[in-house]
């Protein structure tokens, strides 16, 4: 991760983001202090200086499974087609669908 700053970056920001749930913060409050840190350290200040909102959109996202489910059942029926659940595949191949 130290080879590439923006990976090195970005984990910086996540790991600020978990630390200030792990202190008890709401997510949405720990995002933003997050955000706030970084561009103070100059971690991505740039960019998260001009993208800050969809920064904490996306990373304020939280995604339900169920949610998707029913979502993809009612676009089968609009659709026509038999949408299938997906199905759990093992560590190593989850990617192989991509």
């Amino acid at each position: 991760m130290k080879k590439c700053s923006y990976l090195n970056d970005y984990s910086t920001l996540v790991g600020r983001v978990k630390l200030g749930i792990k202190n008890k913060l709401s997510r949405r409050q720990a995002i933003i202090q997050a955000i706030d840190w970084c561009i103070a350290h100059n971690f991505m200040k740039e960019y998260l200086t001009e993208k800050r909102n969809e920064v904490f959109t996306m990373l304020d996202f939280q995604w339900d499974l169920d949610e998707a489910k029913i979502a993809w059942q009612n676009k089968g029926r609009a659709g026509g087609s038999n949408v299938q659940t997906p199905r759990p595949c093992c560590k190593e191949n989850r990617y192989k669908h991509i």
